[in-house]
């Protein structure tokens, strides 16, 4: 009879452990598949707003040569944009940019969005540029999205950017 209840006690051990060992491994399971998927949505927006940073730093790179070599400003930022949006696209990002470079005497305006733009009085299609005479202020329609953008600020240069990531 005592080895009848000494299997019986056994047999319940087992069993509470089994119990224990399953519930573990459904919680590390659960566990794993949280911090992986913030991960992935991690490196995702790390990656646009690294392109994005690199953009900036490169303007005003472009921007500097272009005013120190007496370029045309202009056409040397709009190539630049030109093979940044290529280059993104090569990395897996897709973007579309609107960009404002407002100078002494300028404002040099581009629209890559994709889509044509109201620009103030002035409507752009795709892939254009427009040089004014220097704004204070400008606004952005496209779509259903409507952006202001103040340039009375003093500064000799100003660089305004609109990057939108495409899904």
């Amino acid at each position: 009879m005592s080895d009848l209840n000494h299997v019986k006690c056994k047999f319940s051990f087992c069993r509470k452990s089994q119990f224990y060992i399953l519930t573990a491994i459904i919680f590390c399971t659960i566990l794993f598949v949280l911090v992986y998927t913030q991960d992935l949505t991690a490196d995702v927006d790390t990656s646009f707003k690294n392109s994005y940073d690199n953009y900036i730093y490169e303007s005003y790179n472009v921007i500097n040569s272009a005013l120190y070599s007496g370029g045309n400003l202009s056409q040397e930022f709009d190539n630049f944009t030109v093979s940044f949006i290529n280059y993104a696209m090569q990395k897996n990002i897709k973007i579309k940019l609107f960009y404002i470079i407002n100078t002494e005497s300028n404002t040099i305006v581009g629209n890559h969005l994709g889509e044509s733009a109201n620009i103030t009085a002035y409507s752009m299609e795709d892939n254009t540029r427009l040089i004014l005479h220097r704004q204070n202020n400008i606004s952005l329609n496209f779509g259903e999205n409507s952006y202001d953008y103040d340039l009375s600020s003093s500064d000799s240069i100003q660089l305004k950017v609109l990057m939108i990531r495409e899904r």
